[in-house]
């Protein structure tokens, strides 16, 4: 509940500083020839957001079908290489796409993958979401309740990531567990398709008897693919982690247990965008120790987001976290499912 109170704070703040004003003047000229003025408000998963005066909502136009745009508002403008451009924006009828005007960067309008307003504050710059899903079961009388959201930034070179989850599920006559993770995630362009991460993870976990493991660590990472449609992603580095267990390695004992670890850590990331509609993500992480011979941690956690309306959406997330060699008598496993609604701001 705490991850959602925030992430409903940051939607107003960044919702509030939305509200300045854009020039009105941008135009495209679309592939049959029909011209429209307006305002673009960005282009992601392939599709182009644009909105006019006399419009209630944006409209979405496939990037492909756009033959000629021009903008004097400065974007945030991602390229299929890597890299990240700020400046004005102009897509030729030859193909070419201009960042920053006749003194700017040139390429052609295959290698735009993203664009986004330049807001003139941080707070205007945010993206994020939040979900929420609830169930009950009369017959066992079973409750099951899921809530997360997520927040990020980006600008030319740096980006910053937080999203956090809980968990719970209980019956009146039996046991309950819960499990919450709070990740924050500080990543650095270096050069083209190359980045390095610095990486904080929080988890608890009932069912593996954890009551909180510290993460920190750093990695650097490169995209193997990356266009408006398909990002993977592959990174390895190294983490230390504070581990405190509810439960002592040996149950004849009292007392709770507190390890500590250093680990490498080798990851996949690939994500999947069909317009806005489908949006297909997955992160698979792989912890070896280097403190404790043998033990190894894997981390896996695929989403499907399919769109219901304007930006929302329905939820479905497949967790699991396995430890090979936990240092009590604790469950090896910790997965789970979560259906959610949610919002995308």
């Amino acid at each position: 509940m705490r991850v959602l109170t925030l992430a409903v704070v940051l939607v107003a703040l960044a919702w509030s500083a939305r509200l300045e004003a854009k020039r009105k003047d941008d135009q495209i000229v679309l592939a049959n020839g029909d011209r429209l003025v307006g305002e673009i408000k960005g282009l992601q998963q392939g599709e182009l957001r644009f909105k006019a005066d006399y419009m209630l909502n944006d409209m979405s136009i496939d990037w492909r079908q756009v033959a000629e745009l021009r903008s004097f508002d400065e974007f945030h403008v991602r390229l299929s290489s890597g890299l990240h451009l700020t400046g004005t924006i102009e897509r030729r009828p030859d193909g070419s796409f201009s960042i920053g005007g006749a003194a700017g960067q040139t390429t052609t309008w295959q290698d735009v993958v993203l664009l986004d307003q330049a807001e003139a504050s941080f707070w205007a710059q945010l993206k994020g979401s939040i979900n929420s899903g609830f169930s009950y079961t009369s017959g066992i009388d079973q409750t099951q309740f899921s809530a997360s959201g997520s927040i990020s930034y980006a600008a030319d070179r740096y980006a910053f990531g937080a999203s956090g989850s809980s968990t719970f599920s209980g019956q009146s006559d039996g046991s309950t567990t819960s499990r919450n993770t709070l990740n924050i995630l500080n990543q650095l362009t270096l050069q083209p398709k190359v980045y390095g991460v610095a990486l904080t993870d929080f988890l608890n976990s009932e069912q593996q008897q954890l009551d909180l493991r510290t993460t920190l660590g750093a990695a650097l990472g490169r995209w193997l693919v990356l266009t408006d449609k398909t990002e993977v992603t592959a990174f390895g580095g190294a983490v230390y982690t504070h581990e405190e267990y509810s439960a002592p390695p040996d149950p004849s004992q009292p007392g709770s247990q507190v390890a500590n670890n250093v680990e490498l850590v080798l990851g996949l990331g690939f994500a999947y965008y069909h317009f806005k509609t489908v949006d297909v993500r997955s992160n698979l992480s792989v912890y070896p120790s280097l403190t404790t011979w043998g033990r190894v941690r894997l981390s896996y956690a695929p989403t499907l987001n399919l769109e219901i309306a304007r930006n929302l959406y329905w939820n479905f997330t497949l967790y699991e976290n396995y430890d090979s060699h936990p240092p009590v008598n604790a469950n090896k496993n910790d997965f789970g499912i979560t259906n959610s609604i949610g919002w995308k701001f």
